[in-house]
């Protein structure tokens, strides 16, 4: 996952759009558990970093510069 100095990072990026999707009950309380872990994070917080990370690794999104999605 990404480093605690990358998620600053995350927390300041702008969120410009709005993403409304569907998922099982289990799932969204699995991420949000997670989220709680993952320093306190939001559900919607840790939605992003799910998906950022899930991006950057695949190669559909280029990392942000300084490193941010090392750590993988």
């Amino acid at each position: 996952m990404i480093s605690d100095v990358d998620c600053q990072t995350i927390r300041t990026m702008e969120r410009d759009s709005v993403l409304a999707v569907r998922i099982p009950a289990e799932i969204k309380e699995a991420v949000r558990r997670a989220g709680d872990d993952d320093h306190g994070r939001s559900l919607s917080g840790m939605v992003v970093r799910i998906l950022e990370e899930w991006v950057i690794k695949r190669g559909y999104l280029k990392p942000k510069p300084g490193g941010h999605g090392k750590g993988k």
